[in-house]
């Protein structure tokens, strides 16, 4: 499960990764933080399907909000060896 928190810090922004399990808690597995304050990171997140074949679930992350900042997407890909 994938957890944006755009406002966080200045608006920096955060996405939190759970893993889940049988044994899942409510501490996130991967915190993930923006680069700038106002990136507003985080504003949209969802997994990606499997984008690199390898048989994981991916996620994707977007920052930035507004005309006046940089918008981007990240786009994690996980696997045994990340």
């Amino acid at each position: 499960m994938i957890v944006g928190a755009y406002g966080y810090y200045s608006n920096t922004g955060r996405a939190y990764i759970y893993f889940g399990g049988p044994a899942m808690n409510n501490t996130a597995d991967l915190i993930m933080s923006g680069e700038t304050i106002d990136s507003y990171y985080g504003f949209s997140v969802s997994t990606a399907g499997d984008v690199n074949g390898d048989g994981f679930s991916d996620v994707i992350v977007g920052a930035g909000i507004s005309s006046g900042f940089r918008q981007s997407v990240y786009i994690f890909r996980w696997g045994i060896n990340e």
